[in-house]
């Protein structure tokens, strides 16, 4: 996972704030603008929230999906990630450090909704349904650190399965 910034001037810096010349080598890129070595994971934005420093925060996740059988071969993982000191520091948890602001943000609810209290670990996640019945929505309660809730019996699997 790979991030940098372009600054009002239209330069392209990395979060040690080196300047960067597109495109780029991946050494360069490796040096300069990585976030997170997934290693022979995938990483899937989720969402960016901007602090009122201009600090960028991250919420991604890794794993591995064989999106044509529509199998999990590596369960996702979210992951949360902020530069300091011109390096990224990436978190498994969201840090309770970082400001409310930016907490609420980056668990806005992309999904379809969040619970009460904000920022909620807990999430209701919906797609559509597969290609024989595209009128159906498979809803599912999700929990950003313990995975979704699995009803037993129920019509849907998991959208890890």
């Amino acid at each position: 996972m790979y991030y940098i910034t372009r600054d009002v001037d239209g330069v392209w810096r990395g979060a040690d704030t080196t300047k960067l010349q597109l495109p780029m080598s991946k050494a360069a890129a490796d040096k300069h603008a990585l976030v997170y070595d997934t290693g022979h994971e995938f990483a899937s934005h989720k969402l960016i929230a901007v602090g009122a420093d201009d600090t960028p925060y991250l919420r991604f996740s890794v794993g591995v999906d064989d999106w044509k059988n529509k199998k999990v071969v590596v369960p996702g993982k979210t992951k949360f990630a902020a530069p300091t000191g011109g390096k990224w520091d990436v978190f498994d948890k969201l840090p309770q450090t970082w400001p409310a602001t930016v907490r609420r943000s980056i668990m806005a609810p992309s999904p379809a909704a969040y619970g009460k209290a904000f920022p909620n670990p807990w999430f209701i996640h919906f797609k559509s349904g597969p290609e024989e019945d595209r009128s159906a929505t498979y809803i599912w309660l999700g929990h950003c650190e313990n995975g979704y809730a699995v009803r037993s019996g129920g019509p849907a699997p998991s959208p890890k399965d």
